[in-house]
């Protein structure tokens, strides 16, 4: 690697550095909060900030590409969980109403589960009580169940009863077009939480 390539990189991170603040409303120079009222923080300029974070990251592995051709790690270890920008634009909204965890399934293939770990489940779940519309339920069978709050019921979330193989009936949590959708929207915060390493 040449000290030109070394420097390149370098100078791409710190630039996508830069992007990831400020599409966080943050500011890179002294990370304080960016006001609400300012530019910066309006909603279409974040996205924009967003769009550039994975063009500097296709940049930067092509440029670890070109710079050691030679060099290939195989390794076990996956990569966390994440999507580009344009990658979250792609995710399928259905108009049926869907299982939480027939959406994640969806979302799940738009990576690569050879060199990347999966979004679960319960990542979603997790960010659904986070913002109220999910709660956790102590059912007659003594377990935890989550159930649809009334903010969560206002925004297309649902509980449908179902039938298991073996005969047994179980409740599930859908999600209709809308509560898919702002899944979709919220998939960074989402993303926080499933890549969070366990205390």
């Amino acid at each position: 690697m040449t000290e030109f390539d070394k420097k390149e990189i370098l100078i791409t991170q710190r630039a996508r550095m830069y992007m990831e603040k400020l599409s966080k409303g943050i500011s890179p120079i002294d990370d304080s909060t960016i006001e609400n009222d300012s530019v910066l923080n309006n909603s279409k300029v974040r996205n924009c900030f967003k769009y550039l974070i994975g063009i500097l990251e296709t940049y930067e592995e092509a440029l670890e590409g070109v710079a050691e051709p030679q060099k290939q790690v195989f390794t076990k270890k996956k990569k966390p969980f994440y999507l580009r920008f344009e990658e979250r634009l792609m995710i399928p909204i259905s108009d049926k109403k869907l299982k939480t965890g027939d959406f994640v399934k969806i979302i799940n293939t738009l990576i690569d589960e050879n060199v990347m770990r999966r979004l679960k489940i319960s990542s979603v779940n997790k960010w659904l009580i986070k913002k109220g519309f999910l709660e956790t339920v102590a059912g007659i069978d003594g377990k935890n169940h989550k159930w649809p709050t009334e903010a969560g019921v206002e925004i297309g979330i649902s509980k449908e009863k179902y039938m298991s193989k073996t005969g047994f009936p179980y409740f599930a949590v859908l999600l209709d077009r809308n509560a898919q959708q702002i899944v979709a929207d919220n998939i960074e915060e989402i993303i926080e939480i499933n890549n969070m390493k366990k205390k």
